[in-house]
């Protein structure tokens, strides 16, 4: 009789040992969980800045461009004239 109590002593303790586990392993795996999704929020603001940031340098280079385009104009306008002087 006492060997059986003891056994079932023994049993109970495991399985308090064991919800004890899986307690602590769903803490783990929320605080994971938690620990992603902030990461992954970051991670779209930072998406979200570098678009921004891509979209404004498109359009400096879009001006630069422009520019260098015009200055081309110019300097064949002014070495017309300069030949024809």
């Amino acid at each position: 009789m006492n060997l059986s109590l003891e056994g079932h002593e023994l049993e109970n303790c495991n399985a308090f040992k064991r919800v004890q586990n899986e307690e602590n392993l769903r803490i783990l795996v929320n605080e994971r969980s938690i620990k992603i999704s902030q990461e992954a929020a970051k991670l779209k603001v930072s998406k979200k800045k570098l678009e921004k940031y891509i979209k404004k340098l498109q359009e400096t280079v879009k001006e630069l461009e422009r520019m260098n385009y015009y200055l081309g104009r110019k300097r064949r306008i002014l070495k017309g004239l300069v030949e024809n002087y």
